[in-house]
């Protein structure tokens, strides 16, 4: 699962904390001291072989009427009692299916456990065909979603009442982690592997997606129509998906695997767009992992309002509307990562599964390091270490609010908890180190061995590193209990001293991470010593709390670098001679050594250097991070350097890079004060991409306001991305304030593409409105209501979004108080949408 995530483990410490800071009481009862959570792997005791589903939809109350027969066995002590997860169901019968007849079963159901009397004592050898006829009701199930996966209803309808205005009406599903349950019957837990069959009603003009082959369909006589899909390769329950609506496809071939690209009507056109290199990543993967996909078929689809980024449902996957876009989007970025990250799950997480939820890395982890390995593949080393880079960032964010926890973690407060940064990103970072430590040769092997002597089956970390360990016949316990075994990172001090009488070069390190919550790490790493003779590489292991590595020299080096891979995942602090980070700019083999060189060179005030020549080579770099670096650094320059790279700042309005040249006009304008309002709005208009496009327009909207304005009034909702958002920002937040009659038709005329985007910010410019003018907004509010969706849930976060907003307006002195009270008071009238 791709997510965009997240918090930890508030609620439990908060309980403890409760629990210490009560009163003491006086007590002679002695104190005894409790185990430590343990999150287990599921006991196996029920185990589905096979689940037949017939499913249709009661579209008017946001119904699945189910009717399954589960293939039932016990796993492998004698048991007289299935138990099965199925969560808010309305439970009509329960059979056991035999070939002269059905019979009755007893059961009892709480609401999530449904719990069938088997009539007799089953041993391993004895299985059971049991048929259970329910009603599925999502929408009145009562559960808590996360921030990597905002709800777990497993079933959604989207706009079931087909309101015009709305989404295209449609039926989705997601499992992950335990929420299928919801909509079928089943043991949902991912060391559970079992085969399925779905058949699917459906009315005649919508289209199926599922697991496996559409084995074959059939017309009804009440014009509906029924699909029947096979999944006879066994997987986790958690990866079993549907998702229905009037999807169209374009279609393409891989090795005899057909490849669907299922979009909205609206989308048919660039369906393979939407989905970029799809075949040529199923070939790269394949041929990198040496296993070929493993799977019958790979289906992607986008649907609206998905609860998460994207699912990686066996060979059915299901994206957000985020995938949607156009030629001017897809200028700006597309799903690319993420149709990796799905896509690379295929081996690890759905061949190979995680054998519970503790041992999460092993299917998030390494769908994260697929996304770098495509970025490497596809578009070389300097792309796949910015994408490396950015996994440290995300995970050193997440440590620095307060989260550091062991990776493979057997006490989690909550199985959506588990779905951070560290199971993400710092995972991905860990396998691009044992990449590095093993070589590619053995890493890659040892990853083909894994997937072979694990396929179809549930893991935990062990298995990873015993397969590793066979390939390469190396011990690495060590890397596997201080990386995933253990929580925190490696904080090292390296200090640099040249001895010039002994011609030796001292490089001195300290790991001063807290040793008595984090380890003592064992890091290799290669230390580079370039001087007038040419490059000398060393192989050295820091594996103390303090350690010395000299090395002999003939003159003071024009660098010495520390961890020249730029592989290790840790938080260095380190005080480079200027001349070395000079050096480290011009001849440094790789882009993070670049990076690296000018964030330091510019950022920390470097004595001696004259930035604008710095910021010239930045600007002038191959790689677009350093070219937007250093651009936006443009503006701290003292004026007698600006002169001397205003011609290279021009050049950069015309970069290659949108991201870039969205930035360069901003700075043309805000530092050389070039370009009038018609420049800048022709720029806007001839622009190739929204961000680019946006950039222009908000230096257009500073010379011409009126213009900018009338403008967004006329495009907002007819354009994407980051102009249509900065259109629609500059309607509704910027204190000028445009007619409340345009707002009105603005939110009557737009479709549900922009109506989350208008409401977090109507509340604010609510806000400012008189009271015959609020009304009349809100009247249009009251009369799209009923297909906001999700847009819903934004106008109720706006209203958080603008007090927190005019709070600081007031504190900072931008407003008076009266005004203040004034605004506060519209805010907290405003009735939430349901």
């Amino acid at each position: 699962m791709k997510n965009f995530i997240y918090t930890g483990i508030a609620l439990g410490l908060s309980i403890f904390t409760i629990a210490q800071t009560e009163t003491p009481q006086e007590s002679s009862e002695p104190e005894f001291a409790t185990r430590p959570l343990y999150r287990e792997s599921a006991a196996r005791t029920t185990d589905v072989v096979h689940t037949e589903l017939k499913v249709s939809f009661d579209w008017d109350h946001a119904y699945l009427n189910g009717e399954a027969i589960l293939t039932l066995k016990p796993y492998f002590f004698e048991l007289d009692t299935f138990v099965l997860d199925a969560q808010g169901m309305d439970i009509h019968e329960v059979k056991y299916v035999s070939e002269g007849r059905n019979q009755d079963l007893k059961y009892e159901y709480d609401g999530w456990k449904l719990r069938i009397a088997t009539g007799k004592t089953l041993t391993r050898n004895d299985q059971m065909k049991v048929l259970i006829k329910y009603t599925s009701k999502p929408d009145e199930l009562t559960v808590e979603g996360g921030n990597a996966i905002s709800e777990a209803k497993g079933l959604y309808f989207i706009n079931p009442q087909d309101h015009p205005r709305g989404w295209m009406r449609q039926v989705w599903t997601q499992g992950e982690p335990e929420s299928n349950s919801a909509w079928f019957p089943t043991v949902d837990e991912p060391n559970e592997r079992m085969t399925h069959e779905i058949a699917i009603t459906v009315p005649s003009a919508y289209q199926t997606i599922s697991n496996g082959r559409l084995d074959f369909k059939t017309r009804n006589s009440d014009g509906t129509r029924t699909d029947f899909w096979l999944m006879d390769q066994p997987h986790a329950p958690y990866l079993v998906m549907m998702a229905v609506g009037e999807f169209k496809a374009q279609s393409d071939e891989w090795n005899g695997i057909p490849v669907n690209y299922w979009v909205e009507p609206e989308y048919e056109g660039v369906a393979r767009q939407v989905y970029p290199n799809t075949v040529e990543m199923l070939e790269f993967f394949s041929e990198r992992l040496g296993t070929p996909y493993p799977w019958q078929k790979y289906d992607q689809v986008t649907v609206r309002e998905y609860v998460s980024g994207a699912m990686e449902n066996t060979t059915g996957v299901i994206f957000g509307d985020f995938m949607y876009g156009d030629s001017l989007s897809w200028a700006d970025g597309t799903g690319e990562d993420v149709v990796s990250h799905e896509m690379f799950h295929h081996w690890f997480g759905d061949l190979v599964t995680c054998e519970s939820w503790a041992n999460l890395p092993l299917n998030e982890s390494f769908a994260t390091y697929g996304e770098i390995l495509w970025k490497e593949y596809k578009y070389g080393a300097d792309e796949a270490e910015w994408h490396a880079y950015a996994d440290l960032r995300a995970y050193l964010s997440e440590y620095s609010r307060g989260k550091s926890v062991d990776m493979i973690r057997y006490d989690y407060n909550s199985v959506l908890g588990m779905f951070d940064r560290h199971s993400y990103s710092k995972g991905g970072r860990i396998l691009l180190m044992l990449r590095h430590i093993l070589g590619d040769d053995a890493f890659f092997e040892g990853l083909r061995v894994y997937l072979e002597d694990n396929a179809y089956s549930a893991v935990e970390i062990h298995n990873l590193r015993l397969a590793m360990e066979k390939v390469s016949g190396q011990d690495l316990n060590w890397f596997f209990n201080q990386w995933f075994l253990a929580s925190g990172h490696p904080i090292l001090k390296v200090e640099h001293e040249f001895r010039r009488e002994s011609g030796e070069y001292v490089v001195k390190v300290t790991q001063t991470q807290d040793l008595s919550t984090t380890p003592l790490y064992r890091l290799p790493v290669r230390i580079d010593v370039y001087s007038s003779i040419g490059t000398d590489s060393y192989n050295v292991v820091v594996d103390a709390e303090y350690q010395e590595f000299t090395f002999e020299v003939l003159s003071k080096p024009f660098l010495v670098h520390f961890d020249a891979d730029q592989y290790l995942l840790a938080e260095i602090e380190e005080q480079k001679p200027t001349d070395f980070l000079l050096h480290q700019l011009a001849h440094g083999p790789h882009m993070m050594d670049r990076y690296e060189a000018i964030t330091k060179i510019v950022g920390e005030d470097a004595k001696g250097v004259r930035k604008g020549m710095i910021l010239r080579i930045g600007m002038q770099d191959d790689f677009h991070a350093i070219r937007r670096y250093a651009l936006n650094k443009v503006e701290d320059l003292p004026e007698g350097e600006l002169a001397g790279i205003k011609e290279t700042v021009q050049s950069m309005m015309d970069d290659e890079d949108p991201s870039v040249r969205a930035d360069a006009y901003e700075v043309w304008y805000n530092v050389y004060g070039e370009g009038d309002a018609a420049f800048y709005r022709d720029r806007m208009l001839n622009e190739t991409s929204y961000a680019a496009k946006a950039g222009a327009f908000g230096v257009w909207k500073q010379l011409d306001r009126a213009a900018a304005e009338s403008f967004a009034v006329e495009n907002a909702i007819r354009t994407r991305g980051s102009l249509s958002s900065a259109l629609i920002r500059t309607i509704l937040e910027d204190e000028s304030g445009v007619e409340a009659s345009k707002v009105a038709k603005m939110i009557e005329n737009a479709g549900a593409e922009w109506q989350s985007t208008i409401h977090i910010s109507l509340p604010k410019y609510l806000s400012r409105l008189n009271e015959s003018d609020r009304k009349s907004v809100l009247e249009q509010v009251d009369a799209v209501a009923p297909y906001l969706g999700e847009a819903a849930s934004y106008y109720n976060y706006g209203i958080r979004v603008a007090k927190y907003q005019l709070k600081q307006a007031l504190d900072n002195g931008e407003m008076t108080q009266e005004e203040y009270d004034s605004r506060n008071s519209v805010l907290e009238s405003l009735e939430t949408i349901e």
